[in-house]
Parts: C-alpha cells; sequence; structure tokens
C-alpha cells in the first residue's frame, strides 16, 4: 500500500515526518476533475444565464448559484492546496535537542506544552459497491486540551507506527501526565451540542421550505424568505466545517481498548445529510426557475394563468456569439454590444428590412418576449419580434409613434391586424424609450402584448409553423430625412407555458 508519509532521521534527536506526493497528487487530480464537472455542467446547461432571466425569483438565483460556487470554491481548493504542497511537502520535525515541534521549520509547541497524541478514523463512501474508504488523521494534544491537527495515513497500523515514532522523539511514558487510577484514560473526539441544533434547525426549514414552493403551499410570507435561506445556507456551511467545532476529551474505561474511535454519529449523519441536501438544493432551484417567471404581477387577459414554463430559447445577449449576426458595411451595422444585440441603420439604407433569427424547436403554443428599446431616429421605421420560418414568417412592429403592427414577411406590405395597418395604442411609449414585446402564438391565432397590456388577438392559418424566433428593423419607406436609425434588443424568449 502506497504510504502518505516517509519516516526520516537527518540526524540523531531529530525525527522528521514528510508528506510523500501521494496526498497532494490525488488531492489535485480530485480538484481538477470538481472544477472540470461544473465547468461542464455550465457548458451543457448554460444555467448561470438562466439564473438571470428578466422576472425570476430571487430564491431561483441564490439557491442554484450558491451550490455551484461553493462546489467549484471547494475544488478550487483543493487544487490551489494540491499544488502549494506538491512543491513544497509538509515536514513535521520533532527537534530532541531544542525541545520542539515545527511544521515546514515553523514553531508550533515545546515538547513541556504536549500531553499526547490521539488518532481519529474517518470514513467516507468510496461509491465502488456499496464500500467505504477509511483513513486516520492523528492530533497533537496540548495540555490546554487544544488539538493541533498533524498528518494522516490509510492504515490502523501504520498511524500506531507513527504515534510511537513520535512519543518516542519527545519521550512520553504511559502516565506522563501524572495520573494514577485503576481505570485507563483514552481521549476522544466530541462534538458540541449546540452544533446538533443548529443542524437539525436548518435541515427542518430547509423541508418545510423546500415542501412549501414545490406544493405552493403558500406557508410562508415572502418577506421570510431571505432569513430561511440564510439560516439554511449558514446550517450547510456549519455541516461541512463541523470539524472545526469538535474537541478531543478524556474518558475513562476499564477495558483495554484502540485509541481509534469511530466517528460521532452527528459526523456520519452529517454525510448523508450533505448529500440529501445537496440534491433537494438542485432539485427545489430547477423547480423554482421553471415555476417563477409568470407569478409576478403580470396578468394576461384571456388566456389561461400560467403556472410554469419550460424555456426553449433565453438570450440574454451578454457576449458575442455565431449564432447572431454581426454585420457591418456602409449602409447597416449591427450585433451584440453592451451586452444587447445593437442595429443602427445608416443614411444610405434607404427601404428594406433586417432580420436576425435563430432556429427553434416547433410548439403548438409558445410564447415569446423581448425588451426593445428605441436610441435614436425618426420616421415610419418599425422594429420587434420576428417568428416563423426561413422564407415565410412574421413580424410584431412597433414605431415611434406607439403604434403596431403584425406584418407577413414576404417582402411586401401584408397586415393582418384589424386595422390593415400601423395601429395606435396607448400602451406603447412613444419617441426614444423601452417596450417589452410579448406574443402568445396559440395556434390558430395569436395575442399581442405590450408593457404587460394585451393589444389584440389576430387570427392567422392553421397551418403557420414557428421554426425561427429572433428580431428585425423594417423601413416601410424611404426616409426624407436620411438620418441614422438605431434600436437595441434584449432579453429574448421563447417559452412552452404550463396551464
Amino acid at each position: 500500500m502506497p504510504k502518505l508519509n516517509e519516516v526520516l532521521r537527518p540526524r540523531p534527536g531529530l525525527l522528521v515526518i514528510r508528506q510523500t506526493r501521494l496526498e497532494p497528487t490525488v488531492k489535485t487530480l480530485a480538484g481538477l476533475g470538481i472544477t472540470g464537472m461544473v465547468a461542464w455542467f455550465e457548458y451543457t446547461t448554460n444555467i448561470t444565464s438562466h439564473l438571470f432571466v428578466e422576472g425570476l425569483h430571487w430564491a431561483a438565483r441564490f439557491v442554484p448559484l450558491a451550490f455551484l460556487l461553493l462546489i467549484l470554491l471547494f475544488g478550487l481548493a483543493l487544487i490551489f492546496s494540491g499544488i502549494l504542497q506538491l512543491i513544497q511537502p509538509v515536514e513535521h520535525h520533532f527537534d530532541n535537542r531544542n525541545k520542539s515541534y515545527l511544521r515546514n521549520n515553523k514553531m508550533i509547541a515545546r515538547f513541556d506544552e504536549i500531553e499526547d497524541f490521539f488518532i481519529r478514523r474517518r470514513t467516507s463512501s468510496s461509491g465502488e459497491g456499496g464500500g467505504h474508504r477509511t483513513w486516520y488523521q492523528l492530533y497533537l494534544v496540548l495540555r490546554s486540551r487544544k488539538p493541533i491537527k498533524l498528518m494522516a495515513t490509510n492504515s490502523a497500523d501504520r498511524a500506531f507506527e507513527l504515534k510511537e515514532e513520535m512519543i518516542s522523539a519527545i519521550g512520553l511514558k504511559p502516565g506522563h501526565d501524572g495520573e494514577e487510577s485503576t481505570e485507563k484514560s483514552y481521549l476522544s473526539w466530541t462534538t458540541p451540542e449546540w452544533l446538533k441544533w443548529i443542524v437539525l434547525l436548518s435541515i427542518s426549514l430547509f423541508m418545510v421550505s423546500w415542501l412549501n414552493g414545490f406544493f405552493d403551499l403558500g406557508l410562508l410570507p415572502e418577506n421570510w424568505n431571505f432569513w430561511f435561506f440564510g439560516i439554511i445556507f449558514a446550517g450547510w456551511v456549519l455541516m461541512f466545517s463541523a470539524d472545526l467545532f469538535g474537541k478531543i476529551t478524556r474518558t475513562t474505561s476499564k477495558s483495554d481498548v484502540y485509541e481509534i474511535r469511530n466517528e460521532s454519529q452527528l459526523s456520519n449523519k452529517i454525510k448523508v445529510i450533505s448529500i440529501i441536501i445537496s440534491v433537494l438544493t438542485l432539485a427545489i432551484g430547477l423547480y423554482l426557475y421553471f415555476s417563477s417567471e409568470n407569478k409576478k404581477k403580470e396578468k394576461p387577459v384571456n388566456t389561461n394563468y400560467i403556472i410554469g414554463e419550460i424555456s426553449l430559447l433565453n438570450e440574454l445577449f451578454s457576449f458575442s456569439s455565431e449564432k447572431w449576426i454581426e454585420e457591418e458595411n456602409e449602409y447597416i451595422s449591427a450585433g451584440i454590444s453592451g451586452g444587447k444585440y445593437v442595429v443602427k441603420l445608416k443614411e444610405t439604407f434607404g427601404s428594406g428590412t433586417f432580420r436576425a433569427s435563430n432556429p427553434v424547436t416547433y410548439c403548438t403554443e409558445c410564447d415569446l418576449k423581448m425588451d426593445t428599446s428605441k436610441i435614436r431616429g425618426e420616421g415610419l421605421t418599425g422594429y420587434g419580434l420576428y417568428f416563423g420560418g426561413q422564407q415565410v414568417g412574421m413580424s410584431f412592429l412597433i414605431n415611434e409613434r406607439g403604434q403596431y403592427a403584425l406584418r407577413e414577411f414576404r417582402g411586401d406590405s401584408v397586415f393582418y391586424n384589424k386595422s390593415g395597418d400601423f395601429e395606435f395604442s396607448p400602451h406603447i411609449n412613444q419617441g426614444n424609450g423601452n417596450n417589452l414585446l410579448k406574443l402568445e402564438y396559440k395556434g390558430d391565432h395569436v395575442v399581442l402584448f405590450a408593457n404587460n397590456e394585451q393589444l389584440e388577438t389576430i387570427s392567422i392559418n392553421p397551418s403557420f409553423r414557428i421554426s425561427r424566433v429572433g428580431l428585425v428593423v423594417d423601413t416601410i419607406s424611404k426616409s426624407s430625412t436620411k438620418k441614422v436609425f438605431e434600436v437595441q434588443f434584449d432579453n429574448l424568449r421563447y417559452f412552452r407555458p404550463k396551464k
């Protein structure tokens, strides 16, 4: 069996226990594996962008993000610690000449301050056939009962061998503490009682909040969420750092037993609970993500109430992507800039249409949303949502006059709204400014919204299919002023509502 530590005696009276490169190598590889899995999960799911969609409940952002950050920080800590130990392996010096214990040439304690050595058995699930990995942690115990963590080893015999080497180097003898008793004294690991209650409290609150969110019971006022998740998060951190709060105590026993003690029941429970909490945390985070978008104040008119959704496209335009057109010529400038998709029609553009779209999965009933903001320009230029196919599609347009239209994309001016042209609505912000556009596709009709207010329900051909969604800028006629027209788009979402 490979050894985690090697024993050296460079000179008489000096015992050196040096860490081999096995443990830091394993630690570094484990850290790389953890960070790699986090990176792979982010790459395949793009979860971080999903956590910042418009209208998402704060708890749905906090829980999965905290979960991922903790895992990522743990992996990075393993990598950093492993690399440092590979560069400089940990060395424990027991110098009988100077009567002192040093770690990496740093003075830790004098021999007369040392009371004893303690061995603690640690176990963790290996995941191989339900087995467990066992290792042994050695502690140095000062007369103040303060434990100092020394080294770890992978066998009980090796742990006792190292302990005897250190006892011999220091000159400790049985009964050195001066106690005379018919009962033999042993050291044991004790976990504080308050930690148990905090763990139980955090688990109870987590289960209550999870059940409340999953079944929509309405048990918790919204202003309690911060405290609930704060306590849960704190309890989670305490469970992972439970070893920091334990202490070594002296007990007596009439039986002659090994000093290697089983872990406390709390420590074993912590491992099981940590797995449960991790799974449930991910579950509640995903549930909140898929269910929270439409739990805000928006109430669609003449539509079924949406209690959840399945996102098919969520584009935040956070960074440049090959999926979206990047164009720069004498007529137009278009592309992602500053977290938005910006379209700039130059003075030489004339009349015509600019369209950028991406393929999506077809569904019989889907919703489409996007934030629009006109920066500058004037005239009858329309801008807004595009949906349909590569050759045939429709545009939900608005303009600076507070007008809207549903126009077929065939190169001509076929309007589907009742007026047969652009129609004014007081719900559309005029001039420069922001407008939130939403379209509900129902198969044989669509419902148009602006700034959470319904504009019109329009019948369409039942054979019409959505295979692409995106944005569009449409100059109805050539501007006589020949001025630059600029508009930006953000938060393009295409999703299937759950009724």
